[in-house]
């Protein structure tokens, strides 16, 4: 019976050391270096946005938790799959123009113009100050804009899932 209760008390101090949780300061740095590393893909043009949340026609805000959905940029070519791309299917495209402005508090906004077999539209991505946490705002020829949420991260970190043969 004393061991049983020693274990107990032994667990009862030890377990709250391992979920120890991040103190501000250290949340600060992460997102602070999470976005350090997405302005530095943003202009080698070698990122990955997925986003997190949307905006339906009504108005309301649906989640997504899917790694299918994405928007990717490798150099000039522009890879979509899913809603963010306007269709379902995996697309490849062209940027036809890419403009990059940083604010002097540190946010980021990016324009560009993308032209593919099956898509076309402009997108506008603003991206804050101390986070990788981006607003995209997707105009399509003849159709309502798609509004987005989601993180930018480098090409090389990201958990995406393409399908094969993109149009």
């Amino acid at each position: 019976m004393k061991k049983l209760f020693l274990i107990a008390a032994a667990m009862f101090i030890a377990f709250p050391l391992f979920g120890q949780k991040m103190t501000k300061e250290e949340k600060k740095a992460a997102a602070q270096a999470a976005h350090d590393a997405a302005v530095e893909a943003i202009h080698a043009k070698s990122f990955v946005i997925v986003p997190t949340s949307y905006q339906t026609v009504d108005g309301n805000v649906e989640s997504l938790n899917s790694n299918e959905i994405f928007l990717s940029s490798e150099g000039d070519k522009l890879y979509s799959q899913g809603m963010i791309g306007g269709t379902a299917a995996a697309n490849v495209g062209e940027a036809t123009s890419y403009e990059v402005k940083e604010g002097k508090k540190g946010d980021v906004k990016i324009s560009l113009k993308v032209l593919g077999r099956f898509w076309k539209g402009s997108y506008t991505i603003k991206m804050s100050k101390d986070s990788n946490e981006c607003d995209i705002m997707y105009n399509r020829p003849n159709q309502p804009t798609l509004r987005l949420t989601g993180n930018i991260v480098p090409l090389a970190k990201a958990d995406i899932f393409r399908r094969s043969n993109p149009m």
